[in-house]
Parts: structure tokens; C-alpha cells; sequence
């Protein structure tokens, strides 16, 4: 599932910005927070962050 995130995500930014996004807090959680938590939030935040 990581690898398919990061690739949906470069696909429309660099390197730094896909770095960026795996860290950056929204509502309270980190996207690599939800690995394990909620894996189906991640996708969800990653298509909306892809565009």
C-alpha cells in the first residue's frame, strides 16, 4: 500500500513535496500515522493530495 501511495503521489509532485506530505498533521494525524490505523484515510488523503 506505501509503494502504491508514493507512486499515485509523484506522479503529480517531486520527490520533497511527496517527503513533505507524509508529515504534515491534518486533523490530528500524520499520513503515516494511518498505515496501520486507518489504511483506507491514507488513500483517501493521497487522492485528494493527488489530484
Amino acid at each position: 500500500m506505501i509503494a502504491e501511495v508514493n507512486r499515485q503521489l509523484t506522479e503529480r509532485s517531486d520527490g520533497w513535496m511527496v517527503a513533505r506530505w507524509w508529515m504534515t498533521v491534518v486533523d490530528g494525524h500524520t499520513p503515516a500515522g494511518l498505515i496501520d490505523t486507518d489504511p483506507e484515510a491514507l488513500r483517501v488523503r493521497a487522492a485528494a493530495f493527488a489530484g
